[in-house]
């Protein structure tokens, strides 16, 4: 993609980082003014070049309607701390904003106040940077009042990185898993930080890991019934060659999930199912979400494959469920992640790999239903590219996106869950589009 940033979003970049240097300082100066306790704020996200050193903008929104005012980063917006893209997700009222800067390494609260759209001040911050051994973990939230820091590492090109038996035959090659709890404080913005859980060699299938397959990325965790969920990325190393390139042609030949008591991170234990293959960690998007029943719903999908959603329970995958997107929407479909509403409603956008890469304007939007097997392409406009979403909210029954087609204005769109028809939307409030090299990344 075209990674050219306008001018004008420039300037919004520059007085973004000065309101950020201001803001990062506790200071004595007046508290700005709140918002009611009771009301629920939104937010719209920007990314300025999203694919590589990113800033991330933030700015409240008012009234996602045709009657609500334009969105436009170049007359407001606020910066939040970002080494590359941030990940952030909100408090339920959405007065406070949660987030970690990808790496920077450090956690950040902001509270968004009364005043204007870019009206937001910092609360706290943490550095686990120490504990978990990087400032590019991945972080998620996982409840309302935590969110999870992880990482993976190996090293297969030295000794120490692979397990041989006596006679020096490869068996496999090691990893180091590392968890840090982080708490957040949904009405005072306070984040705290637990003590880091490391795992030496979480073990896979012994012929897979003999092949020289290997857990290259940890994320998305997902926690039910005392359990947390993690998704994973395998990749593969030539056994002659450890030291070389990752084996291109690879992919997996299952879908696989790594299981632990929670909150205690202990009895970690991968599992696998051979209803799908592919991948199960995602990108920015969410892959697994839990329903009413306090089952996980977890998205499978590797490019070349059918994307599939397959469900966990109790500490397994669930052998007699299959939700197979690619089917379904008669399409060959790729899919980072995906969003649940509720009642096995969920909506996902995916590409259509016929047509491109990830890296190109042609994903869709899909309604689907999990309990009924069913799925519907929803009728949006062409030119679209989610490949960094990361959030969707529901607003008065409504699930609501930004939808900005790649080089031109977009608007808000209020999906109606309850109906199967693929025009079962109203078009919002305007999004002014700021140029190539920048992308809406979510709504919180």
């Amino acid at each position: 993609m075209n990674k050219k940033v306008l001018p004008i979003l420039k300037s919004v970049i520059l007085s973004g980082v000065l309101v950020i240097a201001a803001s990062c300082k506790k200071n004595s100066d007046p508290a700005p003014s709140s918002h009611d306790a009771d009301t629920r704020i939104y937010h719209v996200a920007l990314a300025v070049d999203p694919e590589n050193q990113s800033s991330t903008f933030f700015q409240q929104v008012s009234d996602f309607s045709s009657s609500g005012p334009d969105i436009d980063f170049s007359t407001a917006g606020f910066q939040l701390a970002s080494t590359r893209t941030a990940r952030p997700y909100s408090s339920p009222n959405g007065q406070y904003i949660f987030s970690y800067d990808y790496s920077g390494g450090q956690v950040y609260s902001y509270k968004a106040n009364s005043g204007g759209a870019s009206n937001y001040t910092l609360v706290d911050q943490v550095n686990p940077t120490q504990a978990i051994g990087s400032t590019v973990a991945r972080f998620t939230k996982v409840s309302n009042d935590a969110c999870l820091l992880h990482i993976v590492n190996t090293s297969p090109a030295t000794a120490e990185g692979v397990v041989r038996d006596s006679k020096g035959t490869f068996l496999r090659i090691k990893n180091k898993t590392s968890f840090i709890k982080i708490s957040t404080d949904a009405s005072t913005g306070a984040v705290n930080m637990g003590s880091s859980v490391v795992h030496e060699d979480v073990l896979l299938d012994a012929a897979e890991a003999q092949s020289g397959v290997f857990i290259s990325r940890i994320d998305a965790p997902v926690v039910a019934n005392g359990k947390v969920y993690y998704g994973f990325a395998r990749a593969k190393k030539d056994t002659a060659d450890l030291g070389g390139a990752n084996v291109s042609s690879y992919k997996p030949a299952t879908a696989s999930v790594l299981v632990m008591d929670y909150p205690s991170f202990s009895n970690p234990v991968v599992i696998y199912s051979n209803k799908a293959q592919g991948n199960t960690n995602g990108y920015r998007t969410p892959t697994a979400h839990v329903n009413e029943e306090g089952d996980a719903y977890q998205l499978v999908s590797v490019n070349g494959k059918d994307t599939k959603i397959l469900k966990l329970r109790n500490g397994s995958f669930d052998a007699g469920y299959e939700f197979n997107l690619s089917s379904l929407v008669g399409k060959n479909t790729y899919a980072d992640g995906w969003f649940y509403v509720g009642n096995g409603i969920g909506y996902i956008p995916f590409l259509d790999t016929d047509l491109g890469t990830t890296e190109s304007p042609n994903y869709s939007l899909a309604r689907i239903d999990l309990k009924n097997n069913t799925a519907v392409i929803l009728n949006l406009p062409a030119n679209l590219w989610f490949r960094q979403y990361q959030n969707s909210i529901v607003a008065d029954g409504k699930f609501v996106m930004a939808v900005v087609p790649s080089g031109a204005d977009g608007n808000f769109y209020l999906f109606d869950p309850s109906s199967t028809s693929p025009d079962a939307f109203e078009v919002g409030a305007k999004i002014k589009n700021r140029g190539a090299g920048t992308a809406y990344i979510g709504i919180f």
